[in-house]
């Protein structure tokens, strides 16, 4: 994942104009009530949807973000992934490509994943972001 400086997710929402300086407040009050991340705060206070928020925070990290509806899944790579990981950590392999397991995460944020795939699969991983809408679909 990309190593340059982070902005942080809800100034890049407002610099975006997906929600405002009051809504961000709002969130940022009900994140520190329920303990649960500042996005999904935001998705389930109806402030913006699950993909605006996923191609923001794919565009922070510097990886892609993919509509897994539209991916050619390779059974055969999907199946490297036990299905308890891929629960677990919602998570999907979808391909390989120049020597990588392309792996689809609904949370492209959370390293212990990336780490305890990377463990499981014994080989380099490339993250995108998937929707946990479309992978709860799949």
């Amino acid at each position: 994942m990309d190593k340059r400086k982070r902005i942080r997710i809800g100034d890049l929402l407002i610099e975006h104009k997906f929600i405002s300086e009051t809504q961000l407040e709002n969130a940022l009050a009900e994140q520190k009530k329920t303990r649960r991340k500042l996005g999904k705060t935001l998705i389930d206070l109806g402030y913006i949807e699950e993909y605006q928020l996923l191609e923001l925070l794919s565009k922070q990290l510097g990886i892609t973000y993919s509509d897994l509806r539209l991916f050619d899944i390779d059974l055969d790579v999907l199946h490297r992934l036990p299905e308890i990981f891929a629960r677990r950590f919602r998570a999907i392999a979808l391909k390989e490509e120049n020597g990588n397991v392309v792996i689809g995460m609904a949370d492209p944020t959370d390293i212990y994943a990336y780490d305890e795939i990377q463990k499981v699969l014994k080989q380099p991983l490339q993250i995108v972001a998937i929707s946990e809408g479309d992978l709860l679909h799949n």
